[in-house]
C-alpha cells in the first residue's frame, strides 16, 4: 500500500492520483539528471483532473494543496515529501505539462 494512503492528511493526494490516471508515454522528454531540482518543474501547476494546485520552488520547497512539501529530482524520478511521508515516481515534462507516475497512478499537471 502506498504511503499516500497511510497518512490521513495525504489522502487527498491519493485521490488526485487515482482520478488523474494517464499514460506517461503521451508526454515527451524531461526527467533526467542527478539529484537536483529540475528547473523545468519550477513554477505553479494545476492538475488536469480535480483542479489540484502544486507550486514548486527552485530551492526544493513548495506546496501541494496548501501543504508544505520538499522536492527534488534524481535520475528521472520526482521525489517529494509531505511531513514525514516521502513518495517517488518517474516523471516527464513536455512543454507546459508535467506528469508523475507514483505506483502506477499518474497525475498530469499543466503549468499556469
Amino acid at each position: 500500500m502506498s504511503a499516500f494512503v497511510k497518512c490521513g492528511r495525504i489522502t487527498l493526494v491519493a485521490l488526485m492520483l487515482t482520478f488523474g490516471v494517464a499514460y506517461l508515454s503521451g508526454c515527451g522528454g524531461g526527467g533526467g539528471g542527478s539529484a537536483d531540482h529540475d528547473p523545468a518543474l519550477v513554477g505553479s501547476w494545476r492538475g488536469m483532473v480535480g483542479d489540484s494546485k502544486l507550486t514548486l520552488n527552485a530551492n526544493g520547497t513548495g506546496k501541494l494543496e496548501g501543504e508544505k512539501i520538499t522536492w527534488k529530482t534524481e535520475n528521472g524520478y520526482f521525489i517529494f515529501s509531505v511531513g514525514s511521508e516521502t513518495e517517488k515516481g518517474k516523471y516527464e515534462v513536455s512543454g507546459n505539462r508535467f506528469a508523475v507516475d507514483v505506483g502506477g497512478l499518474v497525475q498530469v499537471f499543466v503549468k499556469k
